[in-house]
């Protein structure tokens, strides 16, 4: 366990760090590159997930398993982020929120970014083959909430224009 932690401390807070110390010598240059920096750091991201398939697929993890395990861990993301949305909407009612809390509450109350997931799985999980199977369902879930997101914003514009 203290392992696992010492290698998240590393691997993210560690960089996080040394990024915010270095704010001040590149923020500039960054903030004048947005588009170049946020390309980059999705890069990252894809870069892992792409490493972490790749590497499942030579171990030979999807070649022994049957589509029925797939298709079954997809509809468990997707009843995941139903419940997600459904549970934050339903309890910021429940609780009397605005309706600009509600949107908030639902909003952040769902969310799972595959920005700090993707990371700290290959921090967890190192090389291991399965972990492209383990990322299936945060990459399921990550999409689906990107799409339900828009959907719902869509809704709550028409909403708030109507009020």
């Amino acid at each position: 366990m203290g392992e696992s932690i010492a290698e998240i401390l590393e691997g993210l807070l560690l960089p996080f760090i040394v990024g915010q110390l270095l704010r001040p010598l590149i923020g500039g240059f960054l903030s004048r590159h947005r588009t170049a920096a946020n390309v980059l750091d999705r890069a990252v991201i894809v870069l892992i997930v792409y490493t972490a398939f790749c590497n499942s697929i030579v171990q030979g993890v999807w070649a022994g398993g049957n589509g029925a395990t797939v298709v079954t861990c997809i509809v468990l993301a997707l009843l995941l982020v139903a419940a997600a949305f459904t549970f934050t909407t339903f309890l910021s009612r429940r609780l009397g929120f605005s309706r600009p809390d509600e949107v908030v509450a639902v909003f952040c109350g769902s969310k799972k970014s595959l920005a700090s997931g993707a990371p700290m799985a290959k921090i967890l999980m190192g090389s291991a083959p399965t972990l492209g199977v383990i990322m299936l369902p945060l990459i399921v879930y990550h999409q689906t909430q990107l799409l339900v997101a828009a959907l719902l914003a869509r809704r709550y514009s028409e909403a708030a224009m109507k009020d």
